[in-house]
């Protein structure tokens, strides 16, 4: 396996990797950004995790320089606007929202010191509603910039809390300013009112395991609409003679494979320049390879015109462990809502049994461009000498040569 290390950071320290973020600037310089967190981590007087590095690369990927470390800047994203780059993350976990700009490739940023320069939503200070979440995607369409977003309501574990919204602003305001960006509607995904067999699946109010959703792509529509994409979490199907708990998952294989239910998305529509989010109980449900395993980012091929998105799924239907996060595969769609895996990209070759590998080697939340012929890619990384699968030790960079030629003979080209 091919792939140059951003950052490594070793495991003694107790401190993981998270999120990364990539952009091309106008020059042709790359940029990075990731997070810190974990119990080694830099944090704020209050306890929080608050920081992030970023790293220039003038070689196109070859060999990177950590050029900034910005406190009270987490979870962010970049966007390119007017030549200049901006980060648009939150001061700590289930923080407010801020934005920083840089002019000068990366190596200074702007300071949300107040409402006009990049303090943009506050977050309850005493960690109760509203509590901000989401490391996703920013696109512009149609003059605007958009971000998914999700509120927190509740201390309950896991996802089945979180409030659906998107954040958005004209290109042509001051970006650093509060009152240039609308924060649509939060929609409750209530999955009892329209998920299909809803009694079939265990009881959402099972923390990680009940019905949830996160992260999602803000994409245009081939009829010129915008969607924001949601990352699906889903809670295992019943399964006669065993109660939902770990130690199933985990010991039981023939119960994983029948009733995991990873390969969906949920589809919200965007309207009114970002104001109002709607869910239409007929199609907000679409198949998804790896839609409920991770973060996944979508664009479009200007060449193809296919949606293209990394995600964290096996096309080998033979692969009993296909639901884990240490494959990394290549899927497209014509229209957004019928998907199809075009093939893996990377895969442990740590010599760990799959079981194992699936329990210590991760290639998650990528972030990813089109370069020409190629796919350039960054992933949250846990390889050899990672604490385990989800927490991180390493921000890696790859090229998917000619990524073109595995969409050949798909059917979603005809």
């Amino acid at each position: 396996m091919k792939f140059i290390d951003i950052k490594y950071q070793p495991e003694k320290g107790k401190c993981f990797l998270g999120a990364p973020s990539l952009v091309r600037l106008p020059d042709g310089t790359l940029l990075v950004s990731h997070y810190y967190c974990g119990e080694g981590a830099t944090r704020s007087r209050q306890g929080k995790d608050n920081l992030t590095s970023i790293y220039r690369s003038e070689d196109e990927g070859q060999t990177w320089e950590n050029i900034a470390h910005i406190s009270d800047h987490w979870g962010a994203m970049f966007f390119v606007h007017n030549d200049a780059v901006y980060s648009l993350g939150r001061v700590h976990p289930f923080g407010s929202i801020v934005i920083r700009r840089s002019n000068d490739g990366g190596y200074s940023w702007t300071n949300p010191t107040d409402s006009r320069h990049g303090f943009l939503f506050q977050a309850d200070p005493n960690g109760k509603d509203p509590k901000y979440h989401g490391e996703s995607q920013l696109t512009v369409f149609n003059g605007r910039v958009y971000k998914s977003v999700e509120n927190k309501t509740s201390d309950i574990q896991g996802f089945c809390d979180f409030k659906s919204g998107v954040l958005s602003a004209s290109l042509d305001s001051d970006l650093l300013n509060a009152d240039s960006w609308t924060l649509s509607n939060f929609v409750d995904m209530n999955p009892e009112q329209w998920i299909p067999d809803f009694d079939q699946y265990e009881d959402v109010s099972y923390g990680n395991h009940g019905w949830g959703w996160l992260e999602g792509a803000v994409v245009p529509s081939p009829d010129g609409r915008l969607f924001n994409i949601l990352r699906a979490h889903s809670p295992l199907r019943k399964w006669e003679g065993h109660g939902p708990s770990s130690e199933d998952i985990g010991f039981n294989q023939e119960r994983a494979d029948a009733c995991e239910n990873s390969d969906h998305a949920i589809m919200l529509e965007i309207s009114e320049n970002g104001k109002r989010q709607t869910l239409d109980p007929k199609t907000a449900l679409i198949d998804f390879p790896g839609g409920g395993i991770g973060r996944f980012i979508i664009r479009r091929d200007p060449v193809t015109g296919l949606y293209l998105s990394l995600v964290n799924r096996s096309p080998d239907a033979a692969n009993k462990f296909h639901y884990w996060r240490n494959i990394l595969s290549l899927s497209c769609s014509r229209d957004l809502i019928h998907w199809q895996l075009a093939g893996k990209i990377l895969e442990d070759d740590s010599g760990l049994s799959m079981a194992q590998s699936r329990e210590m080697t991760g290639f998650q939340y990528p972030d990813w461009l089109i370069s020409g012929d190629d796919i350039y890619y960054i992933c949250r990384t846990s390889y050899r000498g990672s604490h385990n699968a989800h927490d991180a030790n390493r921000i890696t960079f790859h090229v998917l040569k000619n990524f073109r030629d595995k969409l050949k003979n798909r059917s979603v080209l005809q």
